[in-house]
């Protein structure tokens, strides 16, 4: 597709591709459950938005998505390194939310608790699991990796 074609165009045909790929799947066209997670990365193009993401140590962007079950893409939003996962978690939920308005729980990692808690039980009126720290570690939750492999 050419450059100069609208986002919208390239939301309206990733959104295609979803529903396809979860049909041939034999999955219901629409998620019911998704996993959102944010990445600092580096940037191969100068630009005027820059920030720095002092826990990952990255100058450039912070790419936030959301995943079904399946690994793919609902939702993508790019920002500025240092803006709080949290805060923009808002804006991927919401997003992902108004497209797919079956999703009635989406997992989120340790980053996201409180007050995304709140904004998802509170605006959205779905569960957010988040993953909890335990004695040992981590608790893991079911299908994480599943955001990590969509990443890589």
């Amino acid at each position: 597709m050419p450059k100069n074609f609208p986002p919208w165009v390239w939301e309206a045909a990733l959104d295609k591709m979803n529903r396809v790929s979860r049909r041939k799947k034999k999955r219901s066209a629409d998620p019911c459950y998704g996993i959102v997670d944010a990445k600092s990365v580096k940037t191969q193009f100068a630009c005027d938005e820059i920030g720095y993401d002092g826990g990952k140590k990255v100058k450039r962007h912070k790419r936030h998505i959301a995943v079904d079950i399946l690994g793919d893409l609902l939702h993508i939003l790019v920002h500025v390194a240092n803006l709080n996962d949290t805060k923009k978690a808002y804006d991927v939920l919401e997003g992902t939310y108004d497209k797919y308005t079956k999703i009635r729980h989406f997992s989120e990692d340790w980053g996201y608790r409180r007050i995304a808690v709140k904004f998802v039980e509170k605006r959205l009126d779905i569960t957010l699991h988040i993953l909890m720290r335990i004695k040992d570690g981590f608790a893991v939750l079911p299908k994480r990796w599943i955001v990590k492999r969509t990443f890589a």
